[in-house]
């Protein structure tokens, strides 16, 4: 009895131990949902929760939670151990596993950090679809790791706000012929904020390589350290191929570009405008000059602070640059380089108000149509030679259009004759012109090689105005015209030019035929007009011919004269209307006696002349047509109102034969009467001769 009691206590265990290993106790659940992970945005991402355990037959079921909606993660497979998903952006997703039996369950939480950029690179084989997939504007949402390719076909797009590809150094992006580059928004003129970026050290840029872009508010930055394949010059964005297509362009902004911020190498099909980007190298745009026809002056592009200007090509002096229904405009208030010969269609050229262009040396321009320089007061405008530079001038042909330029200055033309389109000027001028109507006003030229306005048609009168100008540092005259259009230069008013021209260098040169009349002013100082024809009044004129205080007529050596003539009905034919301090004078370009022919006074009917503090210096060379003898001075009058004859105050000097002839039949008015106070000196025949 003593051993059973001692194996009681482990017999009652053994029993225990056996009701507690029965078939129907239940093994415990345990969910595992995994381990967390890191991930990159829109790769697919396998959810692990084998690792769970519990009786056979539990179930299981996924649930996600986070900020991005669950509509947008493709979340797959939720009721399976492997669930998947794809994260369209970077974030934290969280997901938690339960696991399930007989009413029992068990819960574990699983954290996935999805972030980094996407790698891209080579041939696009679909199009592809950009979008914001890492938070933040500093951090990458695609990493290009090779030049991406865009090739015939396809489309790469960008579809939401705040895109960020990254581009590696010695990468690029390049749209090949029928390839598509867009941020546009539903068709709109607005386009989803894009950044295409690289280091400080730069990346290829944007090769649009005879295909399409669509950019709109794109920001392209550190581009333009390399050059992409056949490429001449590098360029943050490259307009190349055969033909580019520019769907929209504006609003783009280039921030630290490493070489030009556009470079256009091939012709530009577009109905787009190019406005309102934001540039930021020292030479914004390299292009075709008809590029220019895309810039919009009522939406300038933006220059930086400092640089040095857009640079456009033209075709050549053989080839025109454009067409005949377009004006070529600088326009936007910027800085322009014209590299090379100019040769535009009939609408002609434009420079807009605050606009500076730069000629590369010896360059010309030829304009079939006008030329308008819209400067104003508060944004003036120039054109100029590049450092310095000399250059041609400008040639405009076409008689019916303008040549309007206000508040322009102009330096360095007129060196050079103008060989384009066919034209080859006769002479070397800044404007070059048979324009007949029109004005110069407000105008400085400085450095300039041969004339300034220079009407080439003498046969026409023009009425071109030139009015509040300044004329410096000139070889031949400011201006060219002829007789008839000298009163139509200076307006109504007093002349408000300042001609600073150097010894014997006449401000106004008058050649052609023509008629004098109206009023001539005075040029101001010792300046002149050099008459280098004959001056000859109308016989049927009404008008007279007025000569304000301060004209000095120089008058060619040789076979020159003023003939006056004053016909039926003529009022006042002549009225020189000098002053003491302010005489007009008539002379000849040696100075010397005899070397020109002098002037007639001839009226027929009721009129008179006024002449006043006038002097008439070595003519007499020859005897004039209509007049007897060789004279400074001839004077035919036959009507009634001799009372109303004036020559007093005036000087008549160094005749090579008389001082005045009073010819036959003519009215003696007593041109050497004390009372008259006219002055004679050293006529080598006499002083008057009254026939």
């Amino acid at each position: 009895m003593k051993n059973t009691y001692h194996l009681l206590p482990l017999l009652i265990a053994l029993i225990i131990i056996g009701f507690s290993c029965s078939e129907d106790d239940p093994i415990p659940l345990n969910a595992n949902a995994g381990e967390n992970q890191v991930v990159r945005p829109l790769e697919m991402v396998t959810l692990d929760g084998t690792k769970s355990s519990g009786p056979d037959g539990f179930s299981y079921s996924w649930e996600y939670s986070g900020d991005i909606p669950e509509s947008e993660i493709q979340f797959e497979n939720t009721n399976s151990p492997k669930p998947t998903f794809v994260p369209p952006r970077g974030g934290t997703y969280f997901f938690e596993l339960t696991i399930k039996h007989d009413g029992s369950q068990s819960r574990d939480e699983v954290v996935i950090t999805a972030s980094g950029g996407i790698d891209l690179g080579g041939t696009l084989t679909e199009d592809l679809v950009l979008e914001d997939i890492e938070p933040g504007e500093d951090v990458p949402d695609y990493i290009v790791t090779s030049d991406l390719i865009i090739p015939d076909g396809i489309t790469l797009s960008v579809s939401t706000k705040n895109v960020f590809v990254h581009f590696e150094t010695g990468t690029g992006l390049i749209v090949q012929k029928g390839g598509l580059l867009t941020n546009e928004i539903s068709n709109s003129i607005a386009g989803f904020d894009v950044v295409f970026s690289g280091l400080e050290s730069g990346w290829k840029g944007i090769m649009v390589d005879g295909g399409r872009i669509n950019l709109v508010a794109a920001t392209i930055q550190n581009a333009g350290s390399g050059l992409h394949s056949g490429q001449s010059e590098p360029a943050a964005v490259t307009f190349g191929g055969d033909t580019t297509y520019m769907v929209e362009y504006q609003g783009n902004r280039y921030k630290n570009s490493l070489s030009y911020d556009l470079l256009v190498e091939s012709p530009v099909s577009t109905n787009a405008q190019f406005k309102l980007n934001e540039f930021s190298y020292k030479n914004p745009v390299k292009a075709p000059v008809q590029f220019l026809e895309n810039y919009i002056s009522n939406y300038p592009n933006i220059d930086p602070e400092v640089f040095d200007y857009h640079i456009f090509i033209p075709s050549g002096a053989n080839i025109k640059d454009t067409v005949d229904d377009y004006t070529l405009a600088f326009s936007g208030a910027s800085k322009y380089l014209l590299d090379g010969d100019l040769w535009v269609g009939k609408n002609g050229f434009r420079i807009g108000a605050g606009c500076d262009v730069l000629m590369r040396f010896g360059a010309g321009i030829l304009s079939e149509g006008g030329v308008n320089f819209q400067g104003n007061q508060g944004s003036p405008c120039s054109i100029k030679g590049l450092d310095g530079a000399t250059w041609a001038g400008i040639a405009s042909t076409g008689r019916l259009n303008q040549l309007n330029i206000s508040f322009t200055t102009i330096e360095g033309a007129g060196h050079g004759t103008i060989d384009i389109g066919g034209l080859n000027s006769e002479a070397s001028a800044v404007f070059y012109t048979e324009n007949d109507n029109g004005s110069i006003n407000d105008t400085q030229f400085k450095n300039i090689g041969g004339f300034g306005y220079y009407h080439f048609d003498t046969t026409r009168e023009s009425s071109i105005r030139v009015i509040n100008c300044e004329f410096e540092g000139f070889t031949q005259a400011a201006i060219r015209t002829n007789v008839e259009s000298v009163n139509k230069l200076f307006g109504i008013n007093q002349n408000t030019n300042v001609f600073d021209m150097a010894q014997d260098v006449p401000a106004v040169l008058i050649q052609g035929t023509g008629y004098g009349g109206d009023t001539w002013r005075g040029l101001g100082g010792d300046n002149f007009y050099f008459v280098d024809t004959h001056i000859q009044g109308p016989p049927t004129s009404i008008a007279g011919w007025t000569i304000d205080a301060g004209v000095n007529l120089i008058f060619r050596d040789g076979d020159y004269y003023s003939y006056y003539v004053g016909g039926s009905g003529v009022v006042q034919p002549i009225k020189i209307a000098g002053t003491a301090n302010d005489p007009v004078i008539f002379d000849s370009e040696s100075g010397t006696p005899g070397s020109w022919g002098g002037m007639l006074l001839y009226t027929v009917g009721d009129g008179w002349w006024d002449i006043d503090h006038f002097i008439i210096r070595n003519g007499g060379g020859f005897v004039i047509p209509n007049a007897t003898e060789k004279a400074n001075v001839s004077t035919y009058h036959t009507g009634f109102y001799t009372s109303l004859i004036k020559f007093t105050n005036s000087t008549i000097e160094n005749s090579d034969g008389w001082g005045i002839v009073v010819e036959q039949n003519s009215f003696d008015y007593g041109y050497d009467d004390p009372g008259r106070n006219n002055t004679f000196i050293n006529n080598a025949s006499g002083d008057v001769l009254v026939k």
